[in-house]
Parts: C-alpha cells; sequence; structure tokens
C-alpha cells in the first residue's frame, strides 16, 4: 500500500469536492464517528463493514494531509516503538483507536505533535483489519473509487452534505 500517493489522492478528493481541509477538530470528530459506523457495522454483522474501516482510514491520512504530516513518516517513525497490546478484543481496539483520535485533537490543542498519534491510530486500524480479515487496501482502493462520484452541497451552517452517489465503476 502506497500510504503517500493514497493521502495525496485523498486530500485531492476533499479539495476537489470542497470538503473540509481545515478544520481539524470537525475532522476529528467526523473520525470518530466513522469508528462508531465501523463498530455497529461490525457488531451487527453488516456488510460494507470493511468500506467503513476504509472511511477511517482515508478521514486519518486527510487528518494528516490538513496538518502538513506525511503519515508514512509517522508510521515508519512510530512503528519502531509501537506494540499491539496483547489479548486485545476487537471491541477494545475500537475503543483503543477512537482513544488516538482524541489524543491527536488534544495535542493538536495544545501544539504539540500529533504525528505520533495519527500514525498510533493507523497501525491500530490496519491490526483491526487483520484481527476482522479485511483486506485494508483492497477496501480503500474501493471507497476511493465510491467517493470520486460523490457529489456534495453545503448546508446552511457550511457543512458539507452527500448529495448524490454514482454506481462504483466496474474494474
Amino acid at each position: 500500500m502506497d500510504l503517500r500517493a493514497i493521502q495525496a489522492a485523498a486530500v485531492a478528493n476533499k479539495v476537489a469536492k470542497g470538503l473540509n481541509t481545515t478544520d481539524v477538530p470537525l475532522e476529528v470528530a467526523l473520525l470518530i464517528g466513522e469508528v462508531g459506523e465501523a463498530f455497529t457495522a461490525w457488531r451487527r454483522g453488516e456488510p460494507g463493514f470493511d468500506l467503513e474501516l476504509a472511511d477511517i482510514f482515508l478521514f486519518s491520512v486527510g487528518l494528516a494531509g490538513m496538518t502538513g504530516l506525511d503519515l508514512h513518516a509517522e508510521v515508519e517513525r512510530t512503528a519502531l516503538h509501537w506494540r499491539q497490546p496483547a489479548d486485545v478484543s476487537v471491541p477494545l481496539q475500537f475503543g483503543l483507536l477512537t482513544r488516538k483520535a482524541t489524543d491527536a485533537l488534544t495535542a493538536w490543542l495544545e501544539n504539540q505533535d500529533i504525528g505520533r498519534h495519527l500514525a498510533s491510530a493507523f497501525l491500530l486500524l490496519a491490526a483491526l483489519a487483520g484481527m476482522t480479515g479485511v483486506d485494508l487496501q483492497d477496501a480503500v482502493e474501493r471507497k476511493m473509487r465510491i467517493n470520486a462520484g460523490r457529489v456534495y452541497r453545503r448546508d446552511a451552517r457550511g457543512v458539507s452534505i452527500k448529495v448524490t452517489t454514482q454506481p462504483e465503476p466496474r474494474t
């Protein structure tokens, strides 16, 4: 998986669609919302769970782009010291992922390094995909094709709202 290329494409999609590229607290809130959606899909055994994990991935790389981070470099730096906690259940993994997202927001608010928190969130997400049998690269690639066909509008508060989704292109 070429993390730098995916990060660049995700940020370019956000810019092209007029999505949030500056409001870090909003992006973290949206990221945490995606973690909740993924957990609900996993808990209910719903189809599309893999695409929910892809959403988490894309919000994470988008957040890294918004804050000027090279997530690939941050993951390489963090992975040297990172260890998956032993005997972690899937629900606990979701909780740890949410915590890392909130840690990133706290670090950003305090003008500290958020890179290690986003990198840890990415590593937790990758481990979660492995725990649940999701091919994260495939899911991210499919989700990016879906997102390319989406059209958005802004509501009265300036928040982007999905209007339409084009059918997923055939591969």
